[in-house]
């Protein structure tokens, strides 16, 4: 029915867009999955399941692989991190023809955020 294309899940439930990635971190699928409500959604293949800073219902769903680096999963500072003075720091990573490899968020003294790979401050 048109109601099933719509909405697939049931009204207990929630629907997920489930992404799974390649082995070089690239988007090659995306499945609808239906799951009880108050439950979080599942990450697909090739990814890291991080969590949501900024929802505790939710994961976020990264690639595990960027080329053939492994990425791991963005750790912002929390508002007590940044009240001791550290910040959150995004280092971008990019090869030589300015194309894209990772990224990476971590939480650092501002003096030990350095600029990533072919990036400059």
């Amino acid at each position: 029915s048109k109601a099933n294309i719509v909405c697939p899940c049931a009204e207990s439930q929630k629907q997920c867009d489930v992404l799974d990635y390649t082995t070089t971190g690239q988007k090659s699928n995306v499945t609808t999955q239906c799951v009880n409500q108050g439950v979080k959604c599942p990450c697909g293949k090739n990814t890291l399941t991080c969590a949501d800073p900024n929802d505790a219902e939710d994961d976020i769903c990264e690639p595990k692989y960027s080329g053939t680096l492994l990425n791991s999963c963005p750790r912002p500072c929390t508002p007590e991190q940044e009240a001791a003075g550290n910040k959150t720091c995004t280092q971008t990573n990019l090869r030589d023809n300015g194309d894209f490899i990772s990224e990476t968020i971590s939480c650092v003294r501002p003096a030990n955020c350095l600029p990533g790979q072919n990036m400059q401050k």
